[in-house]
C-alpha cells in the first residue's frame, strides 16, 4: 500500500472524519486509485466529499459533491455563476457536468518528489470544505431564484461569517500555533 494512501487515511482518522473506502470504477487504462468518501457538514449545508489518491503518479484529487443537481434550464445561469466564482479563487474550482447537472468543487495536488506533511494534506482537504461551504447558499439561491448573480456572489464574499467558517475548519497544525 502506498505511503501517500496511508498518509491520507491516517489524516482522515486523526481528524475524526467518518470515512469509508468504496471501490469506485475507474478508466481501464488508469492506475489503481484509492478512494475515501465522507459526509461533510458545514455552516451552510451538507455534502459528500471524495478524496482520490493516485499512488503511482503521486496525485490527489478532492471533490466536494453538492447534493442538488442543476436543472437543465438553469445550467447556463449556473455556468455563469461558476465562471464568476472561479475567476476569484486562489485554490480549486467549481465544475458542473453539463449532461446531468452535478456540481462539485475540486482541489488537487501533485506531490511527486515531495514528502507531503499532514499540514499540506489537511490544507488541501479543508480548503475544499471551506470553499464549498462558503458558496453553498449562493449556488442554491442561484438555482431557485432569479436574483442577480453578481449581487448574490458579493453578499457571500463580503459575509462576516467567513471568519466563523475558517474557525470551523482548522487549516493549520497545532504545532504552527
Amino acid at each position: 500500500m502506498s505511503s501517500l494512501v496511508n498518509q491520507v487515511r491516517d489524516l482522515l482518522a486523526v481528524e475524526k472524519l467518518n470515512f469509508d473506502e468504496p471501490d469506485l470504477p475507474t478508466h481501464p487504462d488508469s492506475e489503481p486509485i484509492a478512494t475515501f468518501r465522507m459526509p461533510v457538514r458545514g455552516l451552510h449545508g451538507e455534502w459528500i466529499c471524495i478524496v482520490r489518491v493516485f499512488p503511482e503518479s503521486q496525485r490527489l484529487l478532492v471533490y466536494s459533491i453538492l447534493p442538488e443537481s442543476v436543472p437543465l434550464e438553469q445550467r447556463p445561469r449556473l455556468a455563469e455563476l461558476f465562471v464568476r466564482i472561479n475567476y476569484g479563487l486562489v485554490l480549486g474550482n467549481f465544475e458542473m457536468d453539463w449532461e446531468d447537472g452535478e456540481v462539485r468543487y475540486k482541489t488537487s495536488m501533485d506531490v511527486e518528489g515531495l514528502e507531503p506533511t499532514p499540514t499540506l494534506l489537511r490544507n488541501l482537504i479543508f480548503s475544499n470544505f471551506f470553499s464549498t461551504d462558503r458558496y453553498f447558499d449562493v449556488i442554491g439561491e442561484s438555482i431557485h431564484t432569479d436574483l442577480n448573480l453578481a449581487e448574490l456572489l458579493a453578499a457571500a464574499e463580503d459575509s462576516d461569517e467567513i471568519e466563523d467558517v475558517r474557525r470551523g475548519f482548522d487549516l493549520v497544525d497545532d504545532s504552527v500555533h
